[in-house]
């Protein structure tokens, strides 16, 4: 797969972690927040590891998050279904894709079965799906899964949510992968026009929506776009979470490898010193 439509889709996959902010309020409180807690803490640290490259040390962590999750919340809980599709996530970056996809689909069919109030989370599962189906290079599946995740965000969030933003950008994906340059190009600047419209645009979605928009512009020739975009993400997360922070590590390689493709290997060189930095090495 293109390293650039890699970015596309699991970066929203990996920025489910944060369960604990996303749960109803008329969940009991006390000893259902101290619960969500440790959820949480267990979660924070298979994002640790990942960011560090761990991926087996990630992997147990998100492990140890799921059985936590079914054995606290019971298996049909969005909390635990939120963990199944996080593990599942760190699998698919290994390349263990039988095991992720059963946890996928088993997310999937929990959510369905609470379709009537859990729209955006059916949504949500179809997004994992349709990240096989584009592994394994099924794009007819892949693009039917993510056109109904859209359809069914727009009717639970609105058109212009977020969250309905996540689903447009997997979608322009797959048509970026078919060559469908047009219908890519309109639905990765819908993404990106949603996401920069926030009142504080997010630095992790928003700066995704400017560099999935920018391997676009790559493949096709508009370097001076490719170049703005990625230096608009460059200094978004900059500002954002400072210097060192990890969280800039996606980014930052992915801006290293389309200098390269730029044949700006000076700015590479320091894009990778800055990634050495963070990285202690």
């Amino acid at each position: 797969m293109h390293p650039k439509l890699l970015g596309v889709l699991t970066i929203p996959a990996l920025c489910l972690f944060a369960v604990a902010q996303e749960t109803p309020t008329s969940r009991p409180s006390n000893q259902s927040s101290a619960a969500e807690a440790e959820l949480q803490a267990l979660l924070e640290k298979s994002v640790a590891f990942l960011n560090q490259r761990k991926m087996e040390e990630s992997t147990d962590a998100a492990r140890a998050a799921l059985t936590f999750a079914e054995t606290t919340f019971g298996e049909s809980d969005e909390r635990t279904v939120k963990t199944q599709l996080n593990l599942s996530t760190m699998l698919l970056l290994q390349g263990q894709l039988d095991e992720a996809e059963e946890l996928a689909v088993k997310a999937h069919e929990t959510s369905l079965g609470q379709l009537d109030h859990a729209r955006s989370r059916v949504a949500t599962s179809l997004k994992f799906l349709g990240n096989f189906y584009m592994q394994r290079g099924k794009l007819d599946e892949a693009q039917q899964v993510f056109e109904e995740a859209v359809e069914l965000s727009s009717r639970a969030e609105g058109a212009e949510h977020p969250e309905t933003a996540k689903h447009i950008g997997n979608l322009a994906a797959v048509h970026l992968k078919r060559k469908n340059i047009q219908q890519a190009e309109e639905l990765f600047q819908q993404t990106l026009a949603i996401w920069a419209a926030q009142t504080e645009p997010h630095p992790v979605y928003t700066a995704s929506a400017m560099t999935n928009l920018a391997s676009l512009y790559l493949e096709t020739g508009k370097q001076d776009e490719v170049r703005r975009l990625y230096s608009e993400a460059y200094q978004m997360q900059l500002d954002a979470f400072g210097p060192k922070s990890p969280r800039r590590l996606n980014l930052l390689r992915n801006y290293a490898s389309t200098l390269d493709q730029l044949e700006e290997g000076e700015r590479a060189a320091e894009i990778r010193a800055e990634i050495s930095s963070i990285e202690g090495k």
